[in-house]
């Protein structure tokens, strides 16, 4: 059996609707056109517990499309918790077209599989090892506490694949996870390869196979960059972080699909003290101070602290 493991959508329509929508859809039609055995969603299909009715909507109609190719089996991650006992599945209604499980054993063509949900760790704990383990939980990343004894539930299993951690990560020589089948933040291009996990049920051999689905990508541009980069990456959605004059800002295009602006507009005064500032909330630009340009430029006897008082006066003026 060929297997295909994808976790970590998380699914939002409040904001950019269409697009989330419509990747959504082209992530479906994808893996109906690959005819797999199963498909495993192994938690964080949705981004909130409780979706929106239009959330609800797109995902039923997904699963119904999916499940005329493959078998579906889908479990809660930690985004679908309602409470420590219930997710978003005891709520909304999926079994028509998938097998929604909180903990359970599936046999793949002879190997046996542990299916457990984000709310089941704990009991998880108690059960016996098989074959394969899917699952959804972070184990040591470096920067995160472990959420479960990873090693420890590793030595029951001849292979364990997770979601939860939206990047490939190989924690240890049988743990493997899956990663995210495309963006859910604003990336840098490059940063990292979106997709899921092929799996073969003869050998327990997996691939990573990558997907070039629409992506959510930022860039920190000059005005005049800012056509090039909408045409380079049509069709994905952009926020764009826009240096330039105020005159020039003025000028940006309003009629881009996909593109959001963040526009950091550029002061300059008569003694060239420069100084950069974001006009819009939310954007993590920080502030450029040119101390040392105004300790230069006014008499050899000043010092930083009456140049830094200038400097904070401008900026005063400024706002």
């Amino acid at each position: 059996m060929k297997i295909a493991i994808l976790a970590d959508i998380h699914l939002k329509l409040r904001n950019n609707k269409d697009f989330e929508a419509n990747r959504f859809g082209s992530l479906i039609h994808y893996l109906v056109d690959k005819k797999y055995d199963a498909v495993v969603i192994s938690g964080d299909l949705f981004d909130f517990a409780r979706p929106t009715l239009e959330e609800q909507k797109v995902v039923t109609d997904g699963i119904r499309s999916l499940s005329s190719a493959s078998r579906v089996y889908i479990i809660a991650g930690n985004h679908e918790a309602v409470t420590k006992n219930e997710s978003t599945y005891d709520f909304i209604d999926l079994s028509k077209y998938a097998i929604v499980t909180k903990l359970s054993t599936v046999n793949f063509d002879g190997v046996m599989c542990t299916l457990c949900d984000w709310l089941s760790l704990d009991e998880l704990k108690k059960t016996k090892g098989t074959d394969l383990l899917l699952s959804h939980w972070r184990s040591n990343y470096g920067f995160i506490t472990e959420e479960i004894d990873t090693q420890a539930i590793a030595k029951k299993y001849n292979k364990v694949i997770l979601g939860d951690i939206h990047h490939r990560h190989s924690p240890l020589d049988n743990v493997h996870y899956c990663g995210s089948p495309y963006s859910t933040k604003f990336v840098s291009p490059g940063d990292d390869k979106f997709g899921y996990i092929e799996l073969d049920t003869e050998t327990l051999e997996h691939t990573y196979v990558d997907l070039s689905l629409a992506s959510k990508y930022k860039f920190k541009c000059t005005v005049q960059e800012v056509e090039n980069i909408v045409k380079q990456h049509s069709g994905n959605l952009l926020r764009l972080s826009v240096v330039g004059t105020t005159n020039e800002l003025s000028k940006l295009p309003k009629d881009y699909i996909d593109v959001i602006y963040n526009l950091i507009p550029i002061h300059k005064d008569e003694s060239t003290i420069t100084t950069t500032q974001t006009i819009k909330s939310g954007n993590s630009v920080q502030e450029h101070t040119l101390v040392e340009h105004i300790v230069k430029s006014l008499p050899s006897v000043t010092n930083k602290e009456l140049a830094t008082s200038v400097l904070n006066t401008v900026n005063k003026d400024i706002r």
